[in-house]
């Protein structure tokens, strides 16, 4: 089972680190369905507004972002196994 979730963990980092990539290439909004499909607690971003903040309130909500995106994808991942485990065992 943790390999299983670590692999949910490693997954849930992806959508972050494609968002960083495509804003900074300039074609970030053309993905925004995609990213709040998979990244839901992106909606934290919006907190930030369209102001100036401080890098420390930045970084603060960045890392809320993927931290609970993190706990999504193990809480999803969790239950996709544990569905998995009990079908394959009841055969």
């Amino acid at each position: 089972m943790r390999k299983f979730i670590g692999k949910w963990i490693l997954a849930s980092f992806v959508m972050p680190i494609v968002t960083i990539i495509a804003t900074t290439l300039g074609f970030g909004m053309s993905l925004q369905k995609v990213i709040l499909f998979f990244w839901p607690s992106s909606i934290f971003l919006m907190s930030l507004g369209a102001r100036e903040n401080p890098i420390s309130d930045v970084i603060y909500v960045w890392s809320m972002a993927v931290l609970s995106n993190v706990l999504l994808y193990i809480i999803v991942g969790s239950i996709i196994y544990l569905v998995f485990y009990k079908l394959t065992e009841s055969k």
